[in-house]
């Protein structure tokens, strides 16, 4: 069974999946995310600054380490909304093809949200079942509406992410007294970009109810809250449903204190304490827009995807 490493560049983090791969799917060995908040100022001066490419140059030698410490058939390294947009994206890819001698992939949205879905389906209690997938990352969200193991029939990547809304709405600490300004800039976007796209879809479906599936952090770490677990334990992770009521009443508590106590939260890394409340905003809107009750969280997505894709 060849075992292969994938390292995803996003917006906020730099993470790494090691696996073994076959044809009946993908088998994490080893999974580890640093944070360098590679978005960080983007957004203002469309440009990745220096520390931020310093930042995830040396995690990503760092995670070279580790995997020089396996004997894996492959290793690729892909890259998504920053670098989609950064106008000196080339920096970082000159820098880190000089240190590693591999050439990043930037994804486009669309294969961002192809590799998600393959991610999330590799679930097989996912399989034949219709699905909304809603992938939150530090620069876009994605939305992916398919079947199980099956066919997509909707798919687009929108540029609002956590550490883009951070920075642009820049709340303030303790954030209560911005939650109603913040929330009705998403509940604003969702109106004018996201709503037509999906409605139409749905109302082409008729009726189909599809189960919410959640991917990246916002959800994994809402998860491990409920849990009161800061392990990483990806069966109770993804068997925990979280009801829109559990929901609202962690985003209320989160929006009313400070971001000194947020961070001492069980379950959330102390580094995701400013992002998770965009995060919690992003997801509202998709519960209350949708009309939607509940929502799973994945622990499998672009990554799992990619070294699936690979295998094919």
């Amino acid at each position: 069974m060849p075992r292969k490493a994938v390292i995803d560049i996003g917006t906020n983090s730099v993470k790494l999946l090691i696996a073994d791969v076959d044809d009946s799917g993908v088998c994490p060995i080893l999974e580890k995310s640093l944070q360098t908040r590679l978005g960080h100022g983007l957004y203002d001066s469309g440009r990745l600054h220096t520390d931020s490419i310093k930042a995830t140059v040396e995690a990503i030698n760092e995670f070279f380490t580790t995997t020089g410490r396996f004997d894996l058939a492959g290793i690729g390294i892909m890259a998504t909304s920053a670098m989609r947009e950064a106008e000196n994206a080339r920096e970082l890819l000159d820098e880190i093809h000089k240190e590693t001698g591999v050439q990043v992939k930037v994804v486009s949205g669309d294969e961002e949200a192809d590799l998600v879905f393959q991610g999330v389906s590799q679930d097989i209690r996912y399989s034949g079942k219709p699905l909304m997938i809603l992938d939150i990352g530090g620069g876009s969200t994605e939305f992916i509406l398919g079947v199980g193991k099956g066919e997509i029939s909707f798919k687009k990547s929108y540029p609002m992410g956590t550490v883009r809304l951070l920075e642009l709405l820049n709340p303030s600490d303790p954030p209560l007294e911005d939650l109603a300004r913040c929330r009705a800039w998403v509940e604003s976007y969702y109106h004018e970009s996201i709503l037509p796209d999906i409605l139409k879809v749905k109302n082409e479906e008729s009726s189909t109810h599809r189960k919410l599936i959640g991917v990246g952090g916002t959800f994994s770490y809402l998860a491990r809250i409920i849990l009161k677990t800061d392990g990483f334990d990806r069966r109770a992770i993804e068997n925990r449903v979280v009801s829109k009521s559990e929901f609202q009443e962690l985003l209320t508590n989160f929006w009313s204190i400070p971001l000194d106590q947020r961070r001492h939260t069980i379950g959330l890394p102390g580094n995701r304490a400013d992002v998770i409340l965009m995060g919690l905003l992003i997801l509202e809107a998709a519960l209350n827009e949708l009309d939607l009750n509940e929502f799973h969280a994945s622990t499998r997505g672009l990554r799992h995807g990619a070294l699936g894709a690979a295998q094919e």
